[in-house]
């Protein structure tokens, strides 16, 4: 038996096909290692710069951040290092050495935090009645 020949048009079409999968599948992987270099590279900073100064405005007090990292593709982050200052003065209210936080994948789809795990090392809060004798730190 003899196998139909396959008309020229034929293999234009498939090349034409597999240029369109291939190009595809390039801009696929493209966006997703820009992503993930996004999410390596960006991300840490602009969170340490957010709690500086966000929670900083919000609570009046200086806030330092040593260290943040974050993993795109297991959805966790590490905070090292917070520090919230006294308002008047040397000195810190309150602080920890390093919090893990570990997002479950789920959280995308429900679009709110659905934490798999958290961990916090070394906190520390320092409480002291005022002069006053009424009032605390």
């Amino acid at each position: 038996m003899e196998e139909p020949a396959i008309p020229p048009q034929g293999f234009a079409s498939l090349k034409r096909a597999r240029r369109r999968w291939l190009r595809i599948a390039c801009w696929t992987v493209s966006a997703l290692v820009l992503l993930l270099a996004a999410g390596i590279v960006a991300v840490p900073p602009l969170v340490k710069h957010l709690l500086v100064r966000k929670l900083g405005e919000a609570l009046h007090r200086p806030v330092a951040v040593r260290e943040v990292r974050f993993n795109p593709l297991q959805l966790s982050m590490t905070i090292a290092g917070f520090t919230i200052g006294e308002r008047e003065g040397p000195g810190e209210f309150a602080a920890f050495e390093e919090l893990f936080v570990d997002l479950e994948a789920v959280s995308l789809l429900h679009r709110a935090p659905v934490l798999r795990e958290v961990r916090l090392h070394g906190p520390r809060v320092h409480v002291a009645r005022r002069e006053d004798g009424r009032t605390y730190n």
